[in-house]
C-alpha cells in the first residue's frame, strides 16, 4: 500500500476498486459550501500540470487558460463531487491533492474541521 499523509487527509491506497470508495469519503468531509473554492484550487492545479497537447485537444489552443478553466468549471460543477477528487489524484497526485485539502483549512457550518476526525 503506498501512503498518502498529508495533515489530515491520511490515507492507506492501494487498488482502484478502493480508490472509488476513499474519494466519496474524502468529498463526504468537504461541506457543501467549500466546494467553490475546493473545484477553484484544484482546477489550477490542474492547468498548471496539464500538458500542452492536452490543452490544445481541450480548447484547440496551447495557451488557452481561461477558456480552459472556464471548461473545466463546467463540468465539474454538473459532475459528482467525488468526480473531481477522483480526477484530481489522477492529474495531480494523491499527495498534493491531499496539501490542497489541507491548505484550505475547510470547517463546517457548525465551526467544526470537516477532516477532523475527533
Amino acid at each position: 500500500m503506498a501512503p498518502v499523509t498529508t495533515g489530515v487527509f491520511h490515507f492507506m491506497i492501494s487498488k482502484s476498486i478502493i480508490y472509488h470508495d476513499v474519494t466519496e469519503l474524502i468529498a463526504d468531509c468537504i461541506p457543501d459550501d467549500a466546494w467553490p473554492s475546493v473545484r477553484h484550487e484544484i482546477i489550477q492545479q490542474m492547468l498548471d500540470n496539464m500538458p500542452s497537447d492536452v490543452m490544445i485537444k481541450l480548447t484547440g489552443k496551447p495557451d488557452a487558460f481561461d477558456t480552459a478553466e472556464q471548461m473545466l468549471q463546467n463540468f465539474y460543477i454538473e459532475a459528482p463531487n467525488h468526480k473531481l477528487i477522483k480526477d484530481s489524484f489522477d492529474l495531480v497526485g494523491k499527495e498534493e491533492t491531499a496539501f490542497i485539502l489541507d491548505s484550505l483549512k475547510l470547517t463546517s457550518a457548525d465551526g467544526l474541521s470537516e477532516t477532523d476526525p475527533s
